[in-house]
C-alpha cells in the first residue's frame, strides 16, 4: 500500500474517531441539563385537570408548604427545653431565603374569652413552660397531635417556600432548607429532623432518578461490555459494541433535547432503553459475522444483513410499535416515554446496519471464529417437549391458569411518599411522621355555596355537617377548614363565657363578631376566599395510597351526592387529588395501548411470516410473560408502583425480539425439512447461541438496577429479568409444541377431507 492511501486511511479512521468522540461528548453535555420535575407537568398543556389544579395552587399555594418533624430520644423533655429549641430552629429557617413563612408551637396561639375582650394568647410563656390556661386547648380536638405529640418527643414545624425560590430553581429551594436543616442538627444533636412536601418529594425523587441514571448507565455499560467479550473473546467487537451503543445514545439525547430542551426524569428513563433495545441487535449481527468465513469484507457484510436485517428490522419495528403504543395515553411522561424509546430503537436499528458496517470497513476488522459463541445444547429437552407435546400443552396451560388467578390479586398502587429504598431519608420521615402525627396526605375539597356567603349561617351549617360525616371516615385522622377553626372557637368561648352567667345569645354573639374580624385581617386566607364565594376543607389520610385516596374520594362524593349536591358544589383539588387522577390515567391508557400494541405485533408477525395462523400462535410466547410476572406479583402479594405498569407495553416490544428470529429461521428450515422436530432442532442450531446470548446479557446486566435508590428502577430490573427469561422458555419449548399440535391438528382434518392431498400448514 503507498504511503499517500495509508496516510488516506489513517485520516479516515482519525476523523470518524474524532467526529464521534465529539458527537457523544457533546450530547453527554446536553444530558447535563436536567429539568425539574412537577405533578402538573404530567398533564397534558391546556386540559381541565391542569388548569384546574394551577388555579387552585395559585389561589392556595399547595405545592409550596412543607412540614419538618423534629424528633428526640431523650427520655424526658423539659418545655423550656422545647421553647429554646424552637426558637433557635425559626431563627435558622427564617434566615433562609428560601423559606417564606413558619408556624410552630413557639409561637401558636390559642383563643380565650373574657367577658368583654377576647385574646389571642401564646401557648408558652417566658420561660418556656406551656400556660395552664392553653393545657385544654393542647388537649382539645382541634390542636391535639398537630404542634407536638404528648410524650414531647416530636415536634412539627409548618412551613412555606417562597414564590420566587421557587421560581428561580425548586431543586435550590429543597437543598438550602436541606442544610439549614442539618446545621441544627450539628448544633442540637438530641434532635433529629425529618422533611416532608409536595417539592421535597419532587427533589428527591427527580435527583434521585438523576444520580441514578448516572450511576446505572456507565454500570450497565460496563456490564454490557465484559459480557460481550465474554461471548466473544474480542476487543474489537468490545469496542464496536460500546462505540455503537454510544452513538445511538448520543442520537436519542440529541433529539431529546431538540423537543424539550433538556432531558426530565421519565425521558432519562426512556433514553436508558436504548442501550437494552441495542444490544440485541449487535449480538444478532455480530453471532452471525464471526460465523462467516469470507475474507472480503464487503461481501462478508453484504452476507451478513442478506442473513440478519429482515428479521432485525421486524423486531425493531414490533419495538417501535410496543413504544409508540404509549402515545395513546393521556399523559406527558408517558407519551415521551413511548416516543423518545421508539426513536431511540429506530437509532439503533440504522446505527447497527449502516454506520457499524462502515466503522468495520474503515478500520478493516474480519473476525472468523465460529466456535465463540456456543450454541445452548437443549436439542434433547425440546426433543422430549415435542416427543410429548400433549402433556407440555397441559403443563403449560396449568401453569398459565395459577398465574392468571394471581393476576387477578395483583395490586396496583402509588404511595407518593413511599418511593424510595427502606434506608432513604425520605422513607425514615415518612415512618415518623406516621407514628408520631398519624397524617402524610390528605383529599382537598372547595365548596361553592349555590347562593349567599360560604360562611353565612344559611350555608354554614350544611358545610359543618358534611365536613363532620367525612371526619366520621376511619382513613381520615384531621381535618382543617374555616368550619373546624370556627367550632373551636365556639367552643372556646361556651367554655369560658357561660360560666361568667352570660346568656347563650350573647355568646353566641361574641363568638361571630371575633370570628368575623379574623375573616376580616385574613386569618383564615388559606380557607377562604372571599371574592370567589369558595371555601377549602382538607382531610388529613393515615396512608398516602392512590388506592386510600380513591376510597376516601368515592365515599365523600356518596355522601355529598345523597344530602348535600343541591346546597353546594364540590371540586377536589390539590396533590393527592391530581396524583390519583394521574394514577387512573396510567391504568386506563395502558389498556388502550397494550391493545394498540398487540394489534401492531400480530400485524407485523403477519407481514413477516406470511401466515395467519402462525402469527396467532407467536402471540403466544410474547403474551405469557405478561400473565407470569404479573401473576407472580399478585400471588405473592408484591405492591406493583404504577408507573410500572408502562413497562407491559415496553416488555411486550422487547420480548417479541426471539420470537422473531426463531421463527425466521424456522421457515427457513422448515421448506428443506419434512419432519417438523428436524426443522426445529436446526432452527436452534441457528439461533439458541444468538437468543441465550442477547436474554443472558440482560438478565446479568439488569442487577445493577437492584442498587438503585428509587423503587420504580428496583420493580424495573426484576420485571425485566422475569419477562425476558420466560419468553425465552416460552419461544425454545412452548413454541415448536404449539406448532406441532396444531400442524397435527391441521393434517388429520386436511387428511379426512381430501384423502389424496397432504400439505404442511408450513410448507
Amino acid at each position: 500500500m503507498s504511503t499517500s492511501k495509508k496516510l488516506w486511511l489513517f485520516v479516515r479512521k482519525a476523523t470518524f474517531l474524532l467526529a464521534s468522540i465529539a458527537f457523544i461528548l457533546g450530547a453527554l453535555k446536553l444530558a447535563q441539563d436536567r429539568l425539574p420535575f412537577s405533578v402538573a407537568d404530567m398533564l397534558k398543556e391546556g386540559s381541565v385537570e391542569r388548569e384546574k389544579y394551577l388555579r387552585y395552587d395559585s389561589i392556595f399555594g399547595n405545592e409550596a408548604t412543607f412540614s419538618i418533624l423534629f424528633e428526640t430520644q431523650n427520655q424526658i423533655v423539659a418545655m423550656q427545653e422545647i421553647s429554646s429549641f424552637l426558637k433557635e430552629v425559626h431563627y435558622e429557617l427564617q434566615t433562609n431565603k428560601s423559606v417564606k413563612s413558619l408556624a410552630s408551637l413557639k409561637d401558636a396561639e390559642f383563643v380565650e374569652f373574657k367577658k368583654h375582650h377576647v385574646f389571642l394568647n401564646l401557648f408558652l410563656d417566658e420561660e418556656g413552660k406551656v400556660k395552664p390556661e392553653a393545657v385544654p386547648h393542647l388537649e382539645g380536638r382541634f390542636w391535639k397531635n398537630t404542634l407536638v405529640t404528648e410524650d414531647r418527643k416530636s415536634l412539627l414545624v409548618l412551613g412555606s417556600f417562597s414564590e420566587a425560590s421557587l421560581f428561580n430553581d425548586e431543586r435550590y429551594t429543597v437543598e438550602r432548607l436541606e442544610e439549614s436543616l442539618k446545621n441544627l442538627e450539628e448544633r442540637f444533636p438530641q434532635w433529629k429532623s425529618h422533611l416532608i412536601g409536595t417539592n421535597v418529594v419532587q427533589y428527591y425523587l427527580f435527583k434521585d432518578i438523576v444520580l441514578t441514571q448516572r450511576f446505572i448507565t456507565p454500570m450497565l455499560l460496563g456490564l454490557l461490555g465484559l459480557l460481550i467479550y465474554v461471548l466473544y473473546r474480542s476487543f474489537a467487537i468490545l469496542a464496536l459494541t460500546l462505540g455503537t451503543l454510544l452513538l445511538s445514545y448520543a442520537s436519542t439525547i440529541y433529539f431529546v433535547y431538540s423537543v424539550d430542551g433538556g432531558i426530565s426524569a421519565f425521558t432519562g428513563f426512556a433514553i436508558f432503553f436504548v442501550l437494552i433495545v441495542g444490544t440485541s441487535d449487535l449480538i444478532h449481527f455480530f453471532s452471525s459475522f464471526v460465523r462467516i468465513s469470507e475474507p472480503d469484507l464487503n461481501k462478508k457484510l453484504d452476507l451478513v444483513k442478506k442473513s440478519i436485517m429482515t428479521p432485525c428490522f421486524f423486531t425493531s419495528l414490533t419495538t417501535v410499535f410496543g413504544f409508540s403504543s404509549l402515545l395513546l395515553s393521556d399523559l406527558v411522561p408517558i407519551i415521551k416515554v413511548g416516543l423518545y424509546s421508539s426513536f431511540g430503537s429506530i437509532a439503533c436499528f440504522l446505527v447497527t446496519f449502516f454506520v457499524l458496517p462502515y466503522l468495520i470497513k474503515v478500520y478493516n476488522i474480519n473476525i472468523y471464529s465460529p466456535e465463540v459463541l456456543k450454541k445452548l445444547d437443549v436439542r434433547k429437552y425440546v426433543g422430549w417437549t415435542l416427543r410429548h407435546a400433549k402433556f407440555s400443552l397441559m403443563l403449560a396451560s396449568a401453569i398459565t391458569l395459577v398465574f392468571l388467578f394471581g393476576l387477578g390479586k395483583l395490586h396496583i398502587d402509588d404511595r407518593f411518599y413511599n418511593k424510595f429504598s427502606d434506608s432513604h431519608k425520605l422513607t425514615a420521615a415518612v415512618d415518623r411522621f406516621t407514628q408520631s402525627f398519624h397524617f402524610l396526605d390528605s383529599i382537598e375539597m372547595v365548596l361553592k355555596p349555590r347562593q349567599g356567603d360560604p360562611i353565612g349561617p344559611e350555608n354554614f351549617t350544611d358545610i359543618a355537617s358534611f365536613e363532620e360525616e367525612i371526619q366520621a371516615m376511619s382513613e381520615i385522622t384531621s381535618m382543617k377548614s374555616h368550619a373546624r377553626f370556627y367550632d373551636y372557637i365556639r367552643e372556646r368561648g361556651r367554655k369560658d363565657l357561660f360560666p361568667l352567667g352570660l346568656s347563650e345569645e350573647r355568646v353566641q354573639s361574641r363568638v361571630d363578631s371575633f370570628y368575623q374580624k379574623i375573616v376580616d385581617i385574613g386569618v383564615l386566607e388559606d380557607f377562604y376566599d372571599k371574592d370567589r364565594g369558595i371555601v377549602r376543607a382538607i382531610a388529613f389520610l393515615g396512608s398516602p395510597s392512590f388506592q386510600t385516596v380513591k376510597r376516601v374520594k368515592e365515599n365523600i362524593e356518596s355522601i355529598y351526592r345523597d344530602r348535600y349536591s343541591d346546597k353546594f358544589d364540590l371540586d377536589f383539588m390539590g396533590h393527592a387529588f391530581i396524583r390519583a387522577y394521574v394514577n387512573e390515567g396510567i391504568i386506563r391508557g395502558i389498556l388502550k395501548s397494550l391493545g394498540a400494541g398487540l394489534v401492531l405485533t400480530f400485524i407485523a408477525f403477519r407481514f413477516v411470516f406470511r401466515d395467519f395462523k402462525l402469527s396467532l400462535l407467536a402471540m403466544i410466547p410474547n403474551i405469557l410473560p405478561l400473565l407470569f410476572i404479573g401473576g407472580f406479583m399478585g400471588l405473592f402479594s408484591v405492591d406493583v408502583e404504577s408507573n410500572l405498569v408502562l413497562m407491559v407495553c415496553i416488555t411486550l416490544g422487547i420480548s417479541v425480539d426471539d420470537t422473531i428470529h426463531f421463527i425466521y429461521s424456522f421457515q427457513r428450515h422448515r421448506r428443506n425439512w419434512s419432519s417438523l422436530e428436524s426443522a426445529v432442532l436446526h432452527t436452534l442450531d441457528d439461533t439458541s447461541g444468538a437468543l441465550v446470548g442477547t436474554t443472558m446479557v440482560f438478565v446479568l446486566s439488569f442487577p445493577c438496577f437492584f442498587l438503585a435508590e428509587v423503587k420504580l428502577y428496583v420493580q424495573a430490573g426484576i420485571y425485566v429479568i422475569l419477562s425476558l427469561l420466560v419468553a425465552l422458555v416460552a419461544d425454545l419449548f412452548l413454541l415448536p409444541v404449539l406448532m406441532k399440535v396444531f400442524e397435527e391438528r391441521k393434517t388429520v382434518h386436511r387428511v379426512s377431507a381430501e384423502p389424496d392431498l397432504v400439505a404442511s400448514l408450513f410448507d
